[in-house]
């Protein structure tokens, strides 16, 4: 029973963490006007998840290089979402 939690947990991380970013990246690529938000978002929910992870989980004293590392990223896409704002280009023209 125990194990099935931890995969139901797992589940949800996926689709949480890597959905969202999905999402943003799928609207990046579309030149979305939602793309900025989408990214703020995404980067948000990876540097809770990050934190989360460091309070809940017995670990060392510091938070691990990955752990850092992914909350870099998160927060990375958090400031890069909110500096994109309003900056999303058009597809360009595609004259024959």
């Amino acid at each position: 029973m125990c194990g099935a939690g931890i995969k139901g947990i797992a589940r949800r991380l996926a689709v949480a963490v890597g959905g969202s970013a999905a999402v943003a990246l799928i609207a990046l690529l579309l030149r979305s006007s939602w793309a900025p938000a989408l990214t703020v978002v995404a980067g948000a929910i990876l540097m809770g998840w990050i934190v989360g992870e460091v309070l809940i989980l017995n670990q060392p004293v510091e938070p691990t290089w990955i752990e850092i590392a992914f909350f870099a990223i998160g927060l990375a896409m958090s400031v890069l979402g909110v500096f994109a704002r309003g900056r999303v280009a058009e597809p360009p023209e595609v004259g024959l």
